[in-house]
């Protein structure tokens, strides 16, 4: 629409008058912005509008350092007066699509401005204007599929279809197996084991599965800082220890995460908040704030761990309730059901599953709403002999879809942050 909004200015000062303002309010690339500056100059001085071979002269007498991009704005200039589609459209409608443009970009930038706000303002007062934002302009607005007319086959046959991109494979060959694919886009997944039983641990080899298939992935850490979740990560990629990342190899380091990420071509951030200050409007603000900017978008997110989160409305002293937890649950769901993001986290289980070969939902700790709202809940098992010989356990103890009850064994190797599967581990000779 640039392109015609600056031919109808050609054609007629009238329009130009007024939308030029509007112009400079819509963002324009430099040549455009520059050109614009240049037919200011011209109907400043002479009242009227430009001829294309005047403006061309323009472009001749510009300084030494704008020299360079002569042949970029004469290209502007032949394509913006080669342009037909201008003169079928009505002045006042263009003007009115250009008001409509400009009054987008404004909305855009609030948002983007009152997301910023986010280390000072309280996370559910921003949730609450982006939200009125967002609907005073429905261009935000995506199709979410939350309301279906049951009568439209046209549109819900193909809506039913399963299809192989609703479930994104975590490169564990045997989980996806046990997973019918992977874990679904509209799933919250909830691993669960004990103190020190290596849920950090398999949250990174996800991370980086996730990653190596080529997904986005957003990693918040709750408990460790991003440092420590990137050092994890690095060591899961390169198959190396501590002691590798403490030497003086920063070629190769640095050699074999380019060829990685440049196989991969997926993109990840790791976020770290404080323990009990992160909530489900905060994670809906930071999403809302990567969608506004365009640079980052997750497939998946990861939270380490739920049990850190906290509520912007419930009180501290509803902590200990039976719906606490459940209602914090119910509200990460809302993201996977909503947009299609699958949120994995995990969960610490009671004292007493500790001595236990096989935790299952009876015990989880604070609360079991946790267990009801959870889409899948894995439980994580290593007794101290399989910890010695390199064991771990996964249990799918509820999958909302799909059969419970099936279990698989991993190789693990804490010191290279590595769970995998048991033939991955044969075939490299590590068993």
């Amino acid at each position: 629409m640039i392109i015609e909004a600056f031919k109808k200015a050609t054609l007629s000062a009238e329009f130009y008058l007024d939308a030029k303002a509007l112009l400079r309010e819509i963002e324009l690339s430099k040549i455009q912005f520059n050109t614009l500056n240049l037919v200011d100059k011209f109907f400043a001085k002479y009242e009227r509008m430009p001829s294309r071979e005047e403006l061309m002269l323009f472009f001749d007498e510009l300084p030494e350092p704008e020299r360079k991009f002569v042949p970029d704005y004469k290209a502007f200039v032949n394509e913006m007066y080669a342009n037909d589609t201008a003169k079928g459209i009505d002045n006042k409608v263009m003007l009115a699509e250009l008001k409509e443009r400009v009054s987008k970009q404004r909305i855009k930038s609030k948002m983007v401005k009152i997301a910023d706000t986010f280390d000072v303002k309280d996370a559910t007062g921003i949730m609450k204007e982006l939200q009125g934002l967002m609907f005073d302009n429905m261009e935000f607005i995506k199709d979410r599929k939350i309301e279906v007319d049951v009568t439209n086959l046209d549109r819900n046959i193909p809506l039913i279809k399963y299809k192989d991109t609703e479930r994104i494979p975590t490169a564990l060959t045997s989980l996806d197996r046990m997973l019918y694919g992977g874990v679904g886009v509209r799933e919250f997944i909830c691993f669960m084991a004990p103190s020190g039983r290596g849920k950090t641990t398999v949250l990174v080899n996800l991370y980086h599965g996730f990653l190596m298939q080529g997904f986005n992935v957003l990693y918040i850490s709750l408990e460790m800082s991003v440092v420590d979740i990137l050092r994890r990560l690095y060591r899961r990629i390169l198959f190396k220890n501590k002691d590798f990342l403490k030497s003086d190899k920063d070629a190769e380091i640095r050699e074999w995460l380019e060829k990685f990420f440049g196989l991969s071509k997926a993109q990840g951030r790791i976020a770290y908040f404080p323990a009990n200050t992160f909530s489900t409007d905060q994670l809906k603000v930071e999403l809302m704030k990567m969608e506004m900017r365009g640079d980052f978008f997750p497939h998946v997110i990861i939270i380490d761990h739920l049990d850190l989160m906290t509520s912007e409305t419930k009180s501290i002293r509803q902590k200990e309730s039976y719906s606490y937890w459940r209602l914090i649950v119910d509200d990460l769901r809302e993201i996977p059901l909503t947009r299609g993001i699958p949120i994995i986290t995990a969960t610490q289980s009671n004292r007493d599953s500790s001595k236990k070969a096989l935790v299952t939902d009876s015990d989880v700790g604070e609360s079991y709403g946790k267990v009801q709202s959870s889409d899948v809940i894995i439980s994580i098992n290593q007794t101290p002999e399989e910890l010695e010989n390199k064991r771990m356990r996964l249990a799918v103890i509820k999958n909302r879809d799909y059969y419970k009850g099936a279990a698989i064994e991993c190789f693990s190797d804490l010191d290279l942050m590595l769970v995998c599967d048991l033939l991955y581990a044969q075939q490299n000779s590590w068993l």
